[in-house]
């Protein structure tokens, strides 16, 4: 009877942690969605608000319309990464399919020059080869990893892909702040903004973590390597 209580204690105790985690997790995504609504809102508002009252130049236009286009652009992709956190949480089974490597690299990179405008982005096209994986949860990652390279990338970032034993590898190369060889593994903590040797990033903190766990649903497997700080940073992203 002893052996059971002490059995039992120990299995509410984990069960008691693991919510606790997930609320707390729960509550920083509610934050954090709460504080990036804010900005593009506001300034998508201030921008139409301006175009009603005619006050906004003619020679100016064309700028702030673009700059409101980029907005939603920003609204559109925290929508996604919070759909995507969700769909990482609940870990359904991925709808796995036959894909081209070069279709699936040409068609994200024109989505986002149509979106996001032309990009430092040099594609160097690998072998042929033929992905075993989910096309949606597939665009996520590598939108997110040329996202971080945007934020953090400096002035250029360089796709390069490899095969090897049944494994396609793509990395993602930067020239930008990189990090610390042992901080590594917290770029893929949620919400993690603070690396070891005392850098904050910025944005969510969610990126790396949904791309490696989608990887990972990919039977594939996500990591990063860098020299040092401000030596740059490359992302490897692995799948069958």
């Amino acid at each position: 009877a002893a052996v059971l209580l002490v059995t039992f204690a120990c299995v509410l105790f984990i069960v008691a942690r693991r919510r606790r985690l997930a609320t707390e997790r729960m509550q920083r995504l509610l934050q954090f969605t709460t504080h990036e609504l804010k900005t593009p809102i506001a300034g998508v508002r201030a921008l139409l608000q301006s175009l009603e009252l005619e006050s906004v130049p003619v020679e100016h236009r064309k700028r702030l319309l673009a700059q409101g286009v980029n907005e939603c652009n920003r609204l559109e992709h925290l929508a996604e990464t919070i759909l995507t956190y969700q769909r990482a949480v609940a870990r359904p089974r991925l709808s796995l399919g036959v894909h081209g490597a070069e279709n699936l690299i040409a068609d994200i990179l024109e989505h986002r020059r149509c979106t996001l405008g032309e990009e430092a982005v040099d594609w160097q096209t690998g072998p042929a080869a033929d992905l075993a994986v989910d096309a949606d949860a597939f665009r996520v990652v590598v939108a997110n990893l040329l996202d971080n390279a945007r934020k953090y990338g400096g002035p250029g970032v360089t796709l390069t892909s490899s095969l090897a034993d049944g494994r396609w590898r793509l990395a993602v190369r930067d020239q930008g702040v990189g990090f610390a060889p042992g901080d590594a593994e917290y770029l893929f903590d949620p919400f993690a903004r603070k690396l070891q040797h005392g850098m904050t990033t910025h944005g969510s903190g969610l990126g790396l973590y949904l791309s490696r766990q989608l990887a990972r649903d990919m039977r594939g497997e996500l990591s990063a390597v860098s020299e040092g700080p401000g030596r740059g940073s490359t992302f490897i992203l692995e799948v069958p």
